[in-house]
């Protein structure tokens, strides 16, 4: 990865001036060829370039994570290459909404996951991430119960009185090992409430 990272830098100062159509036509032609590799320079290209991006690339990036449906090409592609996008375009989650209630559980995962940087930074309200992640917490899947309690636990060590208040209100349905994660770095008096 160390390396696959330096390639993406040395392309960015290599080649500044690349356009968001450029970027996403070699990201395609990436793509193309199902290599770990290629892939992998692919998303870090799209991170490096990410502000580069806009409101019309959501329907690119969804496809990437419906053809990616692992979980280090759809979290890469969730919180660094779509989450700054959601957090500066898409504060209500109205795109991230189609996303979590896609049939596909990493376009899900990658819904969520998207509204990560704006959950931290508060450009996204928690209310929204509420709204968004009720409906997912009954999914029996691994990597979805994960991705609520890494979100949980991330927005928990600014915000540790909402995340307890969101466990308490849901509590019926939080699986363990969301509630795992998410209370890993709760302060103890925050831990005991939820």
């Amino acid at each position: 990865m160390p390396e696959l990272r330096r390639l993406a830098r040395e392309l960015r100062r290599d080649f500044p001036a690349t356009t968001r159509l450029e970027l996403r036509s070699i990201v395609e032609f990436l793509w193309s060829v199902r290599v770990h590799e290629r892939w992998t320079v692919g998303l870090l290209l799209l991170e490096q370039f990410q502000p580069r991006l806009d409101r019309r690339d959501f329907p690119f990036l969804r496809r990437l994570a419906l053809r990616g449906r692992w979980w280090n090409y759809v979290d890469l592609l969730a919180v660094d290459i779509a989450g700054p996008l959601v957090a500066k375009s898409d504060r209500g989650g109205t795109v991230m909404e189609g996303w979590t209630h896609h049939s596909d559980l990493w376009v899900r995962r990658a819904g969520l996951l998207a509204l990560l940087p704006g959950l931290k930074d508060g450009s996204i309200d928690f209310r929204v991430f509420e709204r968004l992640a009720i409906p997912r917490l009954t999914e029996r899947e691994f990597f979805m119960r994960k991705a609520l309690g890494w979100i949980l636990r991330e927005v928990g060590k600014r915000h540790p009185q909402a995340v307890a208040g969101f466990l308490r209100r849901h509590q019926r349905i939080v699986a363990p090992l969301t509630r795992r994660e998410a209370v890993k770095y709760l302060p103890l008096k925050w831990r005991n409430t939820s």
